[in-house]
């Protein structure tokens, strides 16, 4: 009876050796950050980069929505990384649409002496910046493109006018420059020009009032084209394109 028990006792302590060994196996080999992807610690580097872990590495905030139909909505674009630059930005966006705010008129309260027809009430507008964004993420890289465009009672959309990007890498916790993304792809700047003037003199075969040369002049304004890596991992250019008629904005892909 005596072997009996030891025996079965002896059963109980391998048992409970067993589990052990597999459970911590398991633990050592699943749960321990030691055994963790690179890609898992990729990501958990990036995100720890965020200041408010519960949003996007852009969300917007404090909308203010003057015309559904026309599309003007005033909203501040926070950048959601926690570095100087991030804040700054964030900061100066909001600057940006608080003045675009103010500058609204209304054909309620704007005297008329232009001697010009109103063509367009909609909504009250007589005059207002329309602000849009575009934000990207692929792997590390973050991109928000900003472009406005110009709106009246008379004309509608008269003209666009500026388109300016920011991109910042978010595993290094760091703005990304235009000439360090340019460099990554070995690419420069007067290569990227001479990449749009031959869409534009091609475009012009179609459109006689597009201005080639005043549209390669005008990205000399760091306003006036914006850089960015689209969701696929692609770098493109906005821009804006000169014409005698409308000036419009276009994207072309750099590489």
């Amino acid at each position: 009876m005596e072997e009996k028990n030891k025996a079965i006792f002896g059963c109980i302590v391998f048992l409970i050796l067993i589990l052990t060994i597999g459970i911590g196996g398991y633990y050592y080999t699943f749960k321990s950050d030691k055994h963790k992807t690179s890609d898992e610690h990729e990501m958990e580097v990036i995100s720890e980069n965020k200041k408010n872990q519960d949003k996007d590495f852009v969300y917007f905030d404090n909308e203010r929505v003057i015309s559904k139909t026309l599309g003007i909505t005033y909203k501040d674009a926070v950048i959601n990384l926690n570095n100087t630059q991030a804040e700054a930005i964030t900061n100066e966006i909001k600057e940006e649409n608080g003045k675009l705010y103010n500058d609204v008129k209304k054909i309620s309260e704007t005297e008329n002496d232009t001697g010009n027809e109103i063509l367009y009430n909609t909504d009250d507008i007589y005059s207002a910046t329309i602000r849009e964004y575009q934000y990207y993420n692929y792997e590390n890289y973050m991109s928000l493109v900003i472009s406005d465009s110009m709106y009246d009672c008379f004309n509608g959309i008269y003209d666009y006018t500026n388109v300016k990007s920011y991109m910042f890498d978010t595993k290094n916790n760091e703005r990304v420059s235009n000439v360090d993304i340019l460099n990554k792809k070995d690419k420069t700047l007067t290569e990227v020009k001479e990449k749009i003037r031959k869409k534009l003199e091609k475009d012009k075969i179609n459109d006689e009032n597009i201005m080639v040369d005043e549209t390669i002049d005008n990205l000399n304004n760091a306003d006036s084209y914006g850089l960015y890596i689209d969701d696929d991992g692609n770098l493109f250019i906005k821009y804006v394109v000169k014409s005698d008629n409308l000036n419009y904005n276009d994207s072309i892909l750099i590489d």
